[in-house]
């Protein structure tokens, strides 16, 4: 069978609108969209990451020591693209938006970063840890 790249070979790319990641500081966080081509299209793909500042501007995000890749098989049809962010620091709130550049150049829609400091974090597990104590003596 001689395929051809045409406009089955057309990716796209689902990222639900308005996701929101919340992370601490320091720690490993994975973002994530999914694409959709024809399983033979699969050889043709080159998708990254960039950065969104405005609505007309992503910046790609170039090689880091902070930061990587990877993707993972959902189907024949569907992958995972995933950034990694080795230790995220509050530097890397804001904006990421996973995109293809071949066979043909699709956006996802943004996802919104969080990073939130350790102590807020802490507090939170003292105020559920609380909050199940006082649900369990009222049982």
């Amino acid at each position: 069978i001689l395929y051809h790249t045409g406009l089955n070979c057309v990716p796209s790319i689902r990222v639900p609108r308005n996701t929101v990641w919340n992370a601490p500081e320091n720690e490993t966080l994975m973002i994530n969209c999914t694409v959709f081509i024809e399983p033979h299209c699969w050889k043709d793909v080159l998708a990254s990451w960039c950065r969104s500042y405005d609505k007309n501007e992503c910046r790609p995000m170039t090689d880091s020591t902070h930061f990587s890749t990877a993707w993972r098989n959902i189907s024949g049809s569907q992958r995972m693209f995933i950034l990694i962010f080795w230790n995220l620091s509050k530097q890397d709130a804001g904006l990421y938006r996973c995109q293809t550049q071949a066979p043909v150049s699709t956006l996802g829609h943004a996802i919104r970063v969080t990073v939130t400091g350790k102590q807020l974090v802490l507090f939170n597990l003292i105020v559920v840890k609380k909050t199940i104590e006082t649900c369990e003596k009222k049982r």
